[in-house]
């Protein structure tokens, strides 16, 4: 694809050094940059399909599901994280002096496949996320007011924490109550902004506290109960709240919704006998071929995806990271293994379903739901809940 399709959007990082005084926790980085790419017009975007495949065997590999967060247990003591880079190739990175030689007998990846060394594990690293995210488990007010995001960066080998206001003091305090650990490294971040036959990405409204309230719908699904529905965004409705289409006619009811233990989301049942749910995605070229599979898919950092919303319609970026901990602070609790991607989000199209596309085989794999948008570094990002989190906490499946 021609470079004039692209659009990249680079910020600054913070923390180039691998030691961290108060003065190299605010010093900006000249030499590294965030990269994300995202399409101009709007057009439907495929995965880097010969990287995926890597990944999906580095994955088996290592024992873990490409379809869910990987278990620590599971990880290799050499393993370091991976990444599609900009050339559309794998990166793998390896603890130094440990595990190439293993890793590639374990792994039949191609050559084109790239191994880095890096200094901390991925191990390693999940333990400074688990040590934070207890703090926000038991509802740590210094995390709630000044944490607004948090995860592994894997290709920059370490955890960051995005900060409201980034300066000396934040960060003693964070260190002090929260964690202080060398394979931090702080940046500035806004908090998520969350957007407000029937297809995926088509228009629903709810009434409630007598306004009108408008989302996207995300995908189709049934629940333990043989309830047949859609998933959209927990902000938008809760339950018992009747759930109407563009046209204000009653469709369906809200059955669950939860705003907090990790996703925002809900599922509402349809009650209609002429709405009937399908895997059609609004605003295709071919709704009747170009649908949505109900295989799930977590693609790693660099891969592209795609949102469809009912106000933004398609737009389509790569993955800048893949999972991050975003703290809710309205209910003092957390977001789990959010995506940020550089699609656009705008209000209307929370729920709005997210997808990763094969052009070989024509297949459009679930994601997840659009949750809204971060700024992360003065950069805007939309951001995913994962299907397989919003299915395991509903008892859902896909159909």
């Amino acid at each position: 694809m021609k470079a004039k399709v692209y659009l990249k959007m680079l910020a600054c990082l913070v923390g180039l050094l691998t030691f961290y005084s108060c003065n190299n926790d605010l010093e900006q980085d000249k030499n590294a940059s965030v990269e994300a790419q995202q399409v101009q017009n709007g057009q439907e975007v495929s995965l880097q399909e010969n990287a995926y495949a890597d990944y999906l065997e580095l994955m088996k590999s290592l024992n873990s599901s490409p379809t869910r967060s990987m278990s620590t247990a599971e990880i290799p003591a050499y393993y370091g994280g991976c990444y599609i880079n900009d050339d559309g190739n794998l990166v793998v990175l390896v603890k130094k002096g440990e595990g190439v030689s293993v890793l590639k007998t374990r792994a039949a990846l191609s050559r084109s496949t790239i191994y880095e060394s890096c200094q901390y594990s991925y191990k390693e690293l999940q333990q400074v996320v688990e040590d934070i995210r207890q703090k926000a488990l038991e509802g740590n007010n210094f995390l709630y007011q000044n944490v607004t995001i948090y995860g592994i960066s894997e290709k920059e080998n370490i955890v960051e924490v995005g900060l409201l206001h980034k300066n000396s003091s934040t960060i003693q305090e964070f260190k002090k109550k929260i964690c202080d650990s060398n394979k931090i490294k702080f940046v500035n971040c806004g908090k998520i902004i969350l957007n407000d036959g029937i297809d995926c990405a088509g228009e629903i409204k709810t009434i409630r506290d007598g306004k009108t309230h408008n989302a996207s719908i995300g995908y189709r699904a049934k629940d333990k109960n043989g309830n047949i529905g859609i998933v959209t965004a927990g902000h938008f409705i809760k339950v018992n709240d009747i759930l109407k289409d563009s046209a204000n006619v009653e469709i369906g009811k809200c059955l669950y919704s939860k705003e907090e233990y990790y996703v925002d989301a809900a599922f509402c049942s349809i009650t209609s006998k002429k709405h009937a749910p399908t895997n059609k995605i609004k605003f295709m070229k071919d709704l009747q071929k170009d649908t949505l599979s109900i295989a799930l898919a977590q693609p790693p950092k660099g891969s592209w995806i795609n949102m469809v919303g009912m106000v933004s319609k398609r737009s389509s970026g790569t993955i800048f990271n893949a999972s991050y901990d975003v703290p809710n602070s309205a209910q003092k609790t957390i977001y789990k293994d959010v995506i940020l991607a550089k699609y656009t989000s705008n209000s209307g199209d929370s729920g709005g379903i997210v997808y990763a596309l094969t052009k070989a085989t024509n297949t459009r794999y679930t994601v997840g739901i659009n949750l809204g948008s971060i700024t992360y570094n003065g950069v805007t990002y939309g951001a995913c809940i994962k299907a397989y989190l919003i299915n395991q906490t509903f008892g859902l499946t896909r159909y």
